[in-house]
């Protein structure tokens, strides 16, 4: 209950005056908005800092008032299994200065903990009330190679409660065609994307291993696929491209407003991003 009114109050304060119109969503995610905000983008506290890597309410807050509809974030277990947004418990001892040994830490802990003494963390639950109160939003949800069953038996409550059609606003992140599989089986989602990183241990991947990427991708009907920024060419976004596969960047320049653009003039449809907005996005020209 202390939970949910302090969500409510911190919630009613950072969006005063904003704006929750719908969308028809006849297009596909990354055509209106090519820019994914990463663990819900980069966040300030008064003093002007920049963090990431947050997952927090000020940061969907921040991001949202800045034009971003996409939104990534990284799911966990706590020790009573309630699935909330966090990438790992290690860094969410480093980013909330907790002296903790003991892997997950229960809901009520990680609920009283301030991510850099200033932001608060969000269940799952909590980010898709977001979803309910904004209509015009996307969840991209990255289990990071975690079981999925926790996360999604939610996301199907929420489905019987409040309807199907939030459903095509979900993201799914796979890293194999097992990941799919087992998704796939509690739950078809309209959205996939299928991200490189481990497909191969986090090293860039063979053409031929790109190539059995997009046989699956085709035959599930997946349309995108995330490359991580380092290893984007051009003639990878095109091969990628020739399938009917739109390639998203991630990580390295994807994160620099400065540097970003590089990735657009190669092809990419969008990228997954800690601090670029759709607005850079579409200002940006190539030289």
């Amino acid at each position: 209950m202390i939970f949910s009114l302090v969500f409510a109050i911190i919630f009613s304060l950072l969006f005063s005056g904003c704006t929750n119109e719908s969308s028809s969503f006849d297009f596909l995610w990354y055509e209106k908005n090519p820019v994914t905000a990463h663990a819900f983008g980069c966040v300030y506290d008064t003093d002007e800092n920049c963090y990431s890597y947050t997952n927090c309410i000020e940061a969907f807050c921040q991001s949202y008032k800045k034009g971003i509809r996409t939104f990534e974030c990284d799911i966990d277990y706590t020790k009573d299994e309630i699935p909330v947004l966090c990438h790992d418990w290690n860094t969410f001892c480093k980013i909330t200065n907790l002296n903790y040994e003991g892997g997950a830490m229960n809901y009520s802990e990680f609920k009283n903990a301030l991510i850099y003494s200033s932001f608060h963390a969000l269940s799952l639950q909590e980010a898709i009330d977001l979803m309910l109160k904004f209509p015009d939003i996307y969840l991209d949800i990255d289990f990071g190679g975690k079981s999925p069953e926790l996360a999604i038996n939610l996301i199907q409550e929420n489905f019987y409660k409040y309807g199907y059609s939030i459903s095509d606003r979900f993201i799914i992140e796979i890293y194999n065609f097992s990941d799919y599989e087992k998704i796939n089986s509690l739950h078809h989602f309209k959205n996939y994307l299928f991200t490189e990183s481990l497909f191969n241990s986090g090293k860039d991947l063979t053409d031929s291993q790109r190539d059995e990427i997009i046989d699956f991708c085709n035959k599930k009907n997946i349309k995108t696929v995330a490359v991580y920024s380092s290893y984007i060419t051009k003639n990878i976004t095109e091969k990628y491209n020739k399938a009917g596969i739109a390639v998203i960047g991630y990580g390295g320049i994807a994160n620099s407003v400065e540097d970003f653009g590089s990735l657009k003039e190669i092809g990419c449809a969008g990228i997954q991003s800690d601090c670029v907005t759709n607005k850079d996005w579409w200002a940006y020209v190539g030289k």
